[in-house]
């Protein structure tokens, strides 16, 4: 049963391009596409961005802190 399954779920990718795209499409197929365009999104996600980002939050907090130390 579980291999019909999978079988019927390869069926209707392969049908989901070989159709046009104004046809309703099945909730298995919408899934996948989401799915697949989101693990885009995060393949092309810039991470070091938001390294630098926490780098410079820890070095301006430490900075704060030295600086109340400081004598004036």
């Amino acid at each position: 049963m579980k291999a019909r399954i999978q079988y019927d779920h390869i069926n209707d990718l392969h049908q989901m391009q070989q159709s046009d795209p104004n046809a309703k499409k099945s909730s298995y197929q919408q899934h996948h596409v989401f799915t697949k365009y989101m693990q885009d999104e995060c393949d092309h996600q810039n991470f070091d961005y938001h390294q630098m980002k926490n780098d410079l939050k820890q070095y301006h907090e430490a900075f704060v802190i030295c600086q109340k130390t400081l004598r004036k």
